[in-house]
């Protein structure tokens, strides 16, 4: 059983789309997304006036459009998805065509678009999928707009839901929404020039339970040139205006779209799984192995204390009883290397580990046929490599609390016995891979807090039989 976790995303006053299924993009693509346009490659930099079309990013990150104002935009988790038009989008008529208008409902938008810029719609790019919506249920899903442009180019964005027959309500209106805007006044909300809505969110309800077509779509105004930029995600990110924490701007005097949402919660946290029960990882299973570390060792006892940088320490432990390692580390881009084994039964590998310091790389392996094996690890500070295995015969324990940004972990368990990881991590990013396999007792603890400034990272759990 493979599990990508990416992140355990929810709004607490409304339920989200995300409830349902993942229909963000830490998966660090647009699958299940059909798009008019676009690239499938992460955006990080490079961020202009033109586009092209649909392209999954970890933010934008101080881009100046003009008027003295640069932006970032960050999303809640690692990625979001931006969509701007460029070169290769289509026509504003045929992508209204092909999200489910016909030609009237098209020229009746293109006329109340007008009527705010005295400009016609030119090209587009947009972004749908589908979403199962249940009738007497409120959904949210977040977006935010930039404008490159100036007034009077009223470059917009629009919000589109469609399917079963009966009502579709979309920030009040039905089946669409005018998003954010250039010229004041336009739309559900308007930025002037070269601004930002901040972020947002839609409110969509329906009287008909079913599956529903979710589309963003962006445009141009009386030219191709400076397109906008729409981000969308599950849940709102944060938004800067010249480093500045800046606040979301208020709905358009008689718009029916809702008011800025507040601030995002801290961070996404993953909690508790594996297989056939629940797992309290930091009291009940921490109790099993809390053993090893007033045992009486009789083989191999190490205790180290490393102070300074620069230094490269290797540890290795065999016998057929216990193998006990302590080791306590402050400085940097220190190497570590421990290594315990055993051909006995009876055999207890044991390590607590305290690293403190930066760019230091820790790697620690317990193997054998011999019996259980555990580790008590804290890392903090920034990038810091740390891989971690577990293998062979016994029971494996791994009780691991990372702080600092940039962190690399790799963690195999793996061989006939119980499996248990009991992770906490804070700061970002955070590059985190967990491999359990070789029983069915397969149990996982990750809690993982970070700052939505530059992203949390990327979690990977496998387990297997």
């Amino acid at each position: 059983m493979r599990k990508i976790l990416a992140a355990l995303l929810f709004f607490i006053s409304m339920p989200a789309l995300a409830q349902q299924a993942n229909f963000g993009f830490e998966s660090g693509n647009y699958s299940n997304w059909t798009v008019s346009n676009g690239s499938t490659n992460v955006k990080t930099t490079g961020w202009s006036n033109s586009g092209s079309g649909a392209q999954v990013t970890t933010g934008m990150n101080n881009y100046c459009p003009g008027g003295g104002k640069c932006w970032t935009v960050t999303p809640y988790g690692t990625y979001m998805l931006s969509i701007q038009a460029g070169n290769g989008s289509p026509s504003f008529d045929s992508s209204m065509s092909t999200l489910g208008f016909n030609s009237s409902e098209t020229t009746s938008i293109k006329n109340t678009i007008y009527q705010n810029g005295n400009m016609w719609p030119t090209n587009a790019s947009y972004a749908r999928r589908s979403v199962v919506l249940e009738a007497g249920k409120t959904y949210t899903y977040a977006w935010n707009y930039v404008s490159t442009d100036y007034t009077p180019y009223n470059d917009g964005s629009m919000v589109v839901v469609t399917g079963p027959a009966g009502p579709v309500t979309v920030n009040g209106q039905q089946k669409y929404a005018l998003l954010g805007f250039t010229n004041p006044g336009t739309g559900n909300y308007s930025t002037g020039s070269y601004g930002s809505t901040g972020w947002q969110q839609i409110v969509i309800t329906v009287t008909v339970t079913g599956t529903y077509d979710l589309s963003f779509i962006t445009f141009n105004l009386g030219d191709t040139a400076l397109s906008p930029i729409l981000f969308i995600d599950e849940i709102i990110g944060t938004t800067q205006l010249n480093g500045q924490s800046f606040t979301s701007v208020a709905p358009n005097a008689g718009s029916t779209a809702p008011p800025p949402p507040a601030p995002p919660p801290p961070g996404p946290t993953f909690c508790c799984g594996g297989t056939n029960t629940s797992f309290n990882a930091s009291a009940t299973n921490t109790t099993k192995v809390n053993t090893f570390s007033s045992r009486i060792v009789k083989d191999s006892k190490v205790i180290i204390e490393q102070i300074g940088s620069s230094n490269s320490i290797t540890v290795t432990q065999s016998g057929t009883r216990e193998n006990y390692f302590k080791y306590y580390s402050n400085g940097n881009n220190n190497t570590t290397t421990a290594t315990q084994s055993g051909t006995s039964n009876a055999v207890t590998n044991y390590m607590d580990i305290t690293v403190n310091g930066s760019s230091n790389s820790l790697t620690l392996s317990q193997t054998g046929t011999g019996g259980a094996k555990g580790i008590f690890a804290t890392v903090a500070n920034n990038n810091n490599t740390i891989n971690i295995q577990q293998k062979d015969n016994g029971n494996h324990y791994l009780d691991l609390s990372l702080s600092g940004g940039n962190k690399s972990v790799a963690i195999i368990q793996q061989g006939s016995g119980n499996h248990m990881a009991a992770v906490s991590l804070s700061g970002n990013p955070t590059s985190f891979e967990l491999t359990q396999s070789g029983s069915t007792q397969n149990f996982y603890s990750i809690a993982h807090s970070c700052a939505t400034t530059g992203g949390c990272g990327t979690i990977t759990v496998t387990q297997g039989q």
